[in-house]
C-alpha cells in the first residue's frame, strides 16, 4: 500500500498551468480596460464643466455691464451677437415701457443673454441669463 505525499511548493507540478494564468491576463484586460473608459468619460464631463463655466461668466459679466449702462441712462449697447470663446454671445435688451405712476415715470428693462456654443460643442451647453433693471 502505498500512501501519497501532499504536494509542497517544492513538488515539481506546483504551480499554475498556463490556461489559468491566460485567463487572469484576460480579466484583468477587461477590468485595466473598464477603468480607462471611466477616466475618459470623467475627462470629457471636466472638459465640459469648464467650458460652461466659462459660458456663464461670459453671459454674467455681459448682463452686469448691460444692467449698469442701462442704471446709468446709458444705451445698452449693441444688440448684434458677437463670437467670443467658441460661442456666440447674444444680447436682447427689451423696454417694457412705463411702471407704475410715478412722477418722473421709470422704465423697466429687461435684459436676456444666451451664449450658444459653436461647432463641434453641443447646442445642450448653451447658457441664458435674464435680468430686469427699472430707472
Amino acid at each position: 500500500m502505498t500512501t501519497e505525499q501532499p504536494r509542497g511548493p517544492d513538488h515539481p507540478r506546483a504551480g499554475f498551468t498556463l490556461i489559468e494564468v491566460l485567463i487572469a491576463m484576460v480579466i484583468l484586460a477587461v477590468g485595466l480596460l473598464a477603468l480607462e473608459s471611466l477616466g475618459i468619460g470623467a475627462a470629457r464631463m471636466v472638459a465640459r464643466a469648464e467650458r460652461r463655466s466659462s459660458y456663464v461668466a461670459m453671459a454674467t459679466d455681459t448682463l452686469e455691464r448691460t444692467l449698469s449702462r442701462l442704471r446709468e441712462g446709458l444705451a445698452a449697447g449693441a444688440h448684434t451677437p458677437y463670437v467670443q470663446n467658441h460661442a456666440t454671445v447674444n444680447l436682447v435688451v427689451t423696454d417694457l415701457g412705463d411702471v407704475g405712476t410715478s412722477v418722473p415715470p421709470r422704465r423697466r428693462f429687461d435684459v436676456t443673454v444666451r451664449v450658444i456654443p459653436q461647432s463641434p460643442f453641443p447646442a445642450s451647453d448653451s447658457v441664458r441669463l435674464v435680468g430686469s433693471v427699472v430707472r
